[in-house]
């Protein structure tokens, strides 16, 4: 014969089971949304706008702020930067479609 002690015990573990079950349920995965970024004849194509060898564009990231740029090369998997003060930086496509970076013309 059970006692009242052993079915409150029993009671509390199948709320906590149905709660924990609940809570997993209710969060829905989203994938991060992909932008489009592709090399096709010799220029960069990036939501809508082309960017080639030798023009000046911003370059906006998630730590530093937007910072200014020469394209150096563009190729299938990478784009080349030389920033202003010398140094070089290397952007991969797959960065530019999953949103870590930005480019955007330079407004003259």
């Amino acid at each position: 014969m059970l006692h009242e002690n052993d079915i409150l015990e029993d009671w509390t573990t199948i709320r906590k089971a149905l709660k924990a079950s609940k809570q997993s349920s209710e969060y829905e995965f989203s994938a991060p949304e992909r932008v489009s970024a592709r090399f096709a004849d010799g220029k960069l194509l990036f939501k809508g706008d082309s960017f080639r060898k030798g023009e000046t564009v911003y370059v906006d990231d998630k730590i530093e702020k937007p910072w200014l740029a020469h394209v150096i090369s563009v190729n299938t998997s990478e784009v080349l930067l030389q920033k202003t003060d010398g140094t070089w930086s290397r952007i991969g496509i797959c960065d530019l479609q999953g949103g870590k970076y930005n480019i955007r013309h330079e407004l003259s």
